[in-house]
């Protein structure tokens, strides 16, 4: 494949991730509005599962770019565009907003243990 082929299939598959992530979104946005004011268990559970395959493409999808950009055996990064560096970025923020940081703050068992040895 020639340089422009390659950046018309990059720019096709960040528009894809993108459009998986937006349909991720929405999901959420059904499956709260079904929890809050619907209460229906069963639309509930359906909008559960799609949301869970979404995530499931948009990670697989993400993990695949990463692999094709920073390859160690070639030098794709000529490849990053203004798309990829929004789209990393915008991932970046998602993935430190939604961490689970409370397993990390709520007194892990190395922090008491390395209190005590402060003492």
């Amino acid at each position: 494949m020639d340089d422009t082929q390659i950046r018309k299939c990059l720019n096709l598959f960040i528009n894809f991730i993108i459009f998986i992530k937006f349909l991720f979104l929405i999901n959420v946005g059904i499956y709260l509005f079904i929890k809050y004011f619907t209460k229906s268990h069963h639309y509930q559970s359906t909008s559960m599962y799609i949301i869970e395959r979404v995530r499931f493409i948009f990670t697989i999808c993400l993990a695949l770019l990463l692999i094709f950009i920073f390859s160690p055996h070639n030098n794709h990064t000529i490849y990053i565009t203004p798309n990829m560096t929004f789209l990393f970025y915008a991932v970046g923020f998602l993935l430190i907003t939604t961490a689970n940081w409370s397993l990390f703050f709520n007194q892990p068992a190395w922090l008491k243990d390395a209190s005590m040895l402060a003492q």
